[in-house]
């Protein structure tokens, strides 16, 4: 049995980081038993995720406490004490599909999966202006 104690979330990653990146960033705390950067089963691509184990509880809870909100190329890495699996369900939330995004979609209107965090470090993504246009010509008419 793993013990989840020893296992950490990290997110916000940048989308070159692998698995070997990310075993590189937190060997310096101790024993890394795996470092997995979590990716799309079609694409391969980063989903900007990942988690590292421990060999150590101290080590992890000391990895924690100095790499939680360090940048990383630009991005501040959020580390916490990875929660248990889910049991998988036969519905797929959306944010977890993979259905690829429609070629009239530009990158700025692309939205960011944010996993779970506290209140106070949750991303709120407005609208894009697109689409706020063709609201306002909707009620015009």
């Amino acid at each position: 049995m793993i013990c989840v104690d020893k296992k950490l979330y990290v997110g916000n990653l940048p989308w070159s980081i692998d698995d070997a990146a990310l075993q590189a960033l937190f060997e310096s705390y101790g024993e890394v038993i795996s470092a997995n950067v979590i990716r799309f089963k079609q694409s391969g691509k980063s989903k900007g995720f990942g988690f590292v184990e421990f060999a150590k509880l101290e080590d992890a809870q000391k990895a924690m406490a100095e790499m939680h909100q360090k940048e990383v190329e630009g991005r501040r890495l959020v580390v916490n004490i990875a929660n248990p699996p889910r049991e998988s369900t036969d519905e797929q939330t959306p944010a977890a599909s993979e259905e690829p995004m429609p070629e009239s979609v530009s990158a700025a209107e692309e939205m960011t999966v944010v996993e779970e965090a506290p209140a106070e470090e949750q991303v709120v993504v407005e609208e894009p202006a697109v689409e706020e246009e063709e609201k306002k010509k909707k009620k015009k008419e």
